[in-house]
């Protein structure tokens, strides 16, 4: 399964997963990155 399909995939789950779920996710991404990693969005550096 290819990138593109796994990000479909989860924005399907994510739009129908539950808040304790979706803080899951988040804690997983921000465990995962580091600071020099990433480039953020406007829209995601607001959260």
């Amino acid at each position: 399964m290819g990138g593109a399909q796994i990000r479909e995939l989860l924005h399907e789950y994510i739009n129908k997963a539950d808040d304790r779920f979706i803080n899951l996710m988040y804690a997983m991404v921000q465990a995962d990155m580091k600071e020099d990693d990433y480039e953020l969005s406007a829209i995601h550096k607001k959260y």
